[in-house]
């Protein structure tokens, strides 16, 4: 169960879709707003979906790597649509998520990208910050 939790939520982590504070933050102009968005959401429902199939998996040591290995091919793939690596991703979706004004302002101005932004687990969990609890 251990592994799973800290297998579930390095998944999250790396997908981005936890944004943890950092010094200095930027603005972001309107198009990689809309781009971060896109890929969150993505991201998101790709996340939800891939964990509901694996629901009956086998939880072994040798599983949890397979399902890291596939997450991290599935996300890479999903950042390569919107010309970004899981690095790049990592590093600027804190700054572009901060400004919560403009996000805000993008997602009133998107109700159908709002709807799939706002039932993401991200908006679900409690936030979190710093490494996992054992």
């Amino acid at each position: 169960m251990k592994a799973r939790k800290e297998l579930l939520t390095a998944v999250w982590l790396a997908a981005g879709l936890i944004v943890l504070p950092q010094a200095g933050w930027t603005l972001a102009d309107t198009g990689e707003i809309e781009k971060f968005i896109r890929a969150r959401i993505e991201i998101g429902e790709t996340m939800s979906k891939f964990m509901r199939e694996q629901g009956g998996m086998d939880r072994s040591v040798e599983n949890m790597r397979k399902m890291e290995t596939d997450i991290n091919a599935m996300v890479a793939e999903i950042l390569g649509k919107y010309g970004m690596t899981i690095e790049e991703y990592r590093e600027r979706s804190p700054k572009v998520f901060a400004n919560e004004a403009e996000v805000n302002a993008f997602l009133e101005a998107n109700p159908d990208l709002k709807k799939r932004y706002e039932v993401l687990p991200l908006h679900q969990a409690p936030e979190r910050r710093g490494p996992p609890r054992e």
